[in-house]
């Protein structure tokens, strides 16, 4: 293990259930991988979120582009992730979740391991901004020790 967490961090994320903030990637990083998934969304034909391109590009698309599976194996951010769970681990899921300027669709409050449905509890999601999460643009809110109403974990999300 390269650079896991601190006593400190660890404890705070157990208590809460989230790690924030946690860069995981520089602005001029994001801004890298944000132009390829553009790119990616021109070659296949617009938003891989909307109706009109195949579904299948929103979900796991780290096993289909190399970028992706990059931005899915940082080293930084499984190095915190091995110091919360150990060293075996899988990706089970990459997901897209982009949010278009001026639209009105909303994520709902929700906990990751209620879609996941895996047993036991051992899981960490890593939520990876590719723009800046900001009050303006619609950021991530969390309710602080949530995961202990049904024993996830709970997730670390890096920030710009």
């Amino acid at each position: 293990m390269a650079q896991g967490l601190t006593s400190k961090e660890a404890a705070s994320y157990k208590r809460l259930g989230y790690l924030s903030p946690f860069r995981g990637l520089g602005p001029d990083e994001a801004a890298g991988y944000r132009a390829m998934l553009e790119e990616f969304e021109r070659q296949v034909g617009g938003l891989i979120t909307s109706d009109k391109v195949d579904g299948k590009y929103r979900y796991r698309l780290h096993t289909l582009l190399p970028w992706a599976d990059e931005l899915a194996t940082l080293p930084r951010v499984l190095d915190v992730i091995e110091s919360l769970i150990g060293p075996d681990i899988l990706i089970y899921v990459t997901t897209f979740f982009i949010k278009e300027p001026r639209t009105e669709a909303i994520t709902g409050w929700h906990q990751d391991v209620t879609y996941f449905e895996a047993r036991p509890y051992e899981h960490v999601s890593a939520w990876i901004a590719l723009s800046p999460a900001t009050l303006e643009s619609g950021c991530m809110h969390f309710v602080p020790g949530s995961h202990r109403g049904c024993r996830p974990r709970g997730g670390i999300f890096p920030s710009l």
